[in-house]
């Protein structure tokens, strides 16, 4: 049983492994093919100090508190890119860069229905999403 754990257990970290590697080879791939990553800028850094009341954010030892530009992420939907790089802000003096594609995440015939009314679809207005790497990263794997 042992063997078959650890058997198991490997196949699933290579999967792992080799999606990574997938989606680092495809911003590459687009990176060289000349696709062009627009800069987009919604997450602004408000502070470190997770320890103030006005947070309340009990548990947790460290962090980032980040603010959501809204008016830059109705620009995004506007503006509906398909690669983006995305700064996300650690602290005053520092960040990282997101490199993304668009992913969609629902088939065309895709409905919402709730558990109140299971017999109508809701109105349902899609988000986006991105897959991709941390720059400068090829081994790691990020969404939004």
């Amino acid at each position: 049983m042992y063997k078959i754990t650890c058997i198991v257990l490997a196949l699933f970290f290579c999967g792992i492994s080799s999606g990574q590697k997938a989606v680092s080879n495809e911003i590459q791939n687009l990176k060289s093919a000349g696709y062009t990553f627009n800069k987009v800028d919604f997450l602004k850094f408000q502070t470190t100090d997770i320890h103030s009341r006005e947070f309340n954010l009990e548990g947790l030892k460290n962090g980032t508190i980040l603010n959501l530009d809204q008016d830059a992420i109705q620009k995004l939907f506007q503006d509906q890119n398909d690669f983006i790089s995305l700064e996300v802000p650690l602290s005053n003096r520092s960040s990282m860069t997101l490199t993304l594609k668009r992913r969609n995440l629902f088939t065309d015939d895709f409905k919402l229905f709730t558990s109140a009314d299971p017999e109508v679809a809701i109105d349902y207005t899609p988000g986006l999403h991105y897959m991709g790497i941390v720059e400068g990263d090829p081994s790691s794997l990020v969404a939004v």
